[in-house]
């Protein structure tokens, strides 16, 4: 069906219900922006922190086992980053939770 059927069709019925059928079958869980907004999540956000953060714990670890080892020193200089790399994933990780019961209820197949 095209896009722009779907979209008239959604618009009609007053729920994305093609949209959501995606989303839960992509893995995703269809959420309003105004309920993602009013939550005061940004998961784009979080997304470039941990992206950034495990970047640089994988160049870190990367450089450190140039020489087929991780040496003391290379391993004090690591710590700062997996640490940085921890906390932005704890931070994700209050953000879905506070999602999760936020009473969203993912699409099911059939429903």
């Amino acid at each position: 069906m095209p896009v722009d059927v779907v979209a008239d069709l959604e618009q009609d019925v007053g729920r994305p219900i093609i949209t959501e059928i995606l989303a839960d079958l992509a893995g995703f869980v269809l959420v309003p922006k105004a309920q993602a907004e009013a939550l005061g999540l940004n998961f784009h956000g979080h997304f470039a922190d941990v992206s950034r953060a495990d970047t640089d714990v994988e160049a870190g670890m990367a450089d450190a086992l140039r020489d087929g080892q991780v040496s003391p020193a290379e391993a004090a200089s690591l710590l700062p980053k997996v640490r940085r790399a921890e906390q932005e994933m704890a931070e994700l990780e209050k953000d879905l939770i506070q999602l999760a019961a936020a009473n969203v209820t993912p699409m099911r197949r059939g429903a």
